[in-house]
């Protein structure tokens, strides 16, 4: 058992005298056990402590005069030693840290004792300090002397001291990720402080190991039907977890984190029915995404692609097969639309219904030509048939185009009823029926008063 022999009070982390007991008229015995005694002379103070076998007088000095005195001499087997006679105190300097300096002193040991708890340095004058972190979010810095890079060092006092020791805390930002940007609209990361269910989306925080408040994370989807979770992956792309959620992010070695989703992927398969008028002798073939694919389309994507595929009939110098309209496998119409855009959100099978196409006439011309000229211009391989019949092919695109002659002439509109487009002087028609397009040119008015001799005439040009 080691006891020492205080005067008063006891040490602070802050100043190695020793305060007097108020009284001035005994010191204190303190045992490991905290039991408090007032030493009498002679031996017989201490008969119920048989194992002493350290005596800490209250000062260096005083070291020899206890050693001396009667009663203390008689015990045998006892090591003698005192406070150090410089006064000291010990300064823990925070760089970029979080919490009161307080919360570090149990990180360090001086001679072998908690700074949170009274230290003290022998007769020996020397200091040993250890630092011992409960995690690696706060990490030893350096000494004093700025130089000192190592956690355990020992100096011996020769005068009053302040021994000062740097730490910082070791705060790393932490990335979260989803493996593709594609899964913005059906997956969320949350994170939410440990024991708490108050999740919030987010991607980037600042962490260390050391936080009282931990964190965790998981990885949530809106649409489980078509995506699913993999595995959360290290910058690396070594696995770190296969669990969506993640628990103490604070501690995690790595600081990125990507949640690796993947993507159902359907078939579509598109073929030319062999069961049509004359598709033997046809030299149809099908496009998916502008490629010529043949007669026919294997292929598969993923979930919500968008994808194109377009039916193009043989035709001659008098005659085309078109596409009527897309057919699925149960005979239901889907679209006419040529090429058909759509996103993929199942297994598809088209199948393109084709027929020959007819020939409309359309002609173009202007209410007055006095007033404008208009243009029809065969486009998408729209060909006048025969030249200069003014017929052209069903479901073949024109161009039609008014322009007014003079700076006070007008386009006004087609005599089609389209809408808004009726006002455009430019336009791209879908030839699906004759037609004669008339377009329309208005001269501006003008509203001229003339007041000669205070006499109005109103004239309108």
């Amino acid at each position: 058992m080691n006891l020492l022999f205080e005067k008063g009070n006891g040490l602070t982390i802050g100043e190695a005298a020793f305060a007097q007991n108020p009284s001035g008229s005994y010191y204190t015995l303190t045992t490991k056990y905290g039991k408090d005694m007032i030493p009498t002379a002679g031996a017989n103070a201490f008969k119920t402590a048989t194992d002493i076998t350290t005596v800490y007088a209250g000062s260096c000095d005083d070291v020899a005069a206890y050693k001396a005195a009667d009663g203390w001499k008689d015990i045998d087997a006892i090591t003698w030693d005192g406070i150090t006679n410089y006064k000291y105190s010990f300064e823990i300097v925070g760089e970029k840290v979080k919490r009161p300096l307080e919360y570090y002193a149990d990180m360090f040991y001086l001679n072998g004792k908690s700074l949170s708890s009274p230290v003290y340095i022998g007769c020996d004058n020397k200091a040993t300090l250890e630092f011992f972190p409960p995690c690696t979010g706060v990490v030893f810095e350096h000494w004093a002397d700025g130089t000192t890079d190592h956690a355990h060092g020992e100096m011996t006092l020769t005068s009053d001291t302040v021994i000062r020791v740097f730490v910082k805390e070791n705060t790393k930002t932490v990335k979260l990720s989803l493996n593709d940007n594609k899964f913005a609209d059906v997956a969320k990361i949350l994170v939410a402080p440990e024991g708490t269910e108050n999740w919030k989306e987010m991607y980037e925080f600042e962490a260390n190991d050391c936080d009282r408040l931990r964190r965790k994370a998981k990885l949530v989807l809106s649409d489980y039907e078509h995506y699913y979770f993999l595995r959360w992956e290290n910058p690396d792309h070594s696995v770190y977890s296969y669990d969506p959620d993640i628990y103490n992010l604070n501690g995690i070695v790595a600081t990125e984190l990507t949640a690796v989703l993947g993507i159902n992927t359907y078939s579509l398969m598109v073929d030319i029915d062999p069961i049509c008028m004359d598709c033997a002798a046809q030299l149809d073939h099908l496009e998916l995404n502008g490629v010529n694919k043949g007669d026919n389309i294997s292929d598969s994507f993923d979930y919500n692609t968008e994808v194109s595929v377009k039916f193009v009939g043989d035709k001659g110098s008098d005659y085309r097969y078109i596409l009527d309209f897309w057919q699925d496998d149960m005979y239901n119409s889907v679209s006419e639309d040529n090429p058909y855009v759509f996103k993929i959100a199942e297994y598809t099978h088209l199948h393109p219904v084709s027929k020959a196409a007819a020939q409309l006439p359309v002609t173009v011309k202007a209410n007055n030509d006095a007033l404008g000229t208009v243009k029809l211009t065969p486009i998408d391989d729209a060909e006048v048939l025969p030249a200069g019949s003014g017929k052209y092919w069903e479901k073949s695109k024109i161009k039609i185009e008014a322009t007014a002659k003079g700076d006070h002439i007008n386009f006004t509109g087609w005599n089609d009823n389209a809408g808004d487009q009726s006002t455009w002087n430019t336009r791209e028609i879908l030839v699906t029926k004759k037609f004669d397009y008339v377009a329309s040119f208005e001269k501006d008015s003008f509203n001229v008063v003339i007041t000669p001799n205070s006499i109005a005439a109103d004239s309108k040009i």
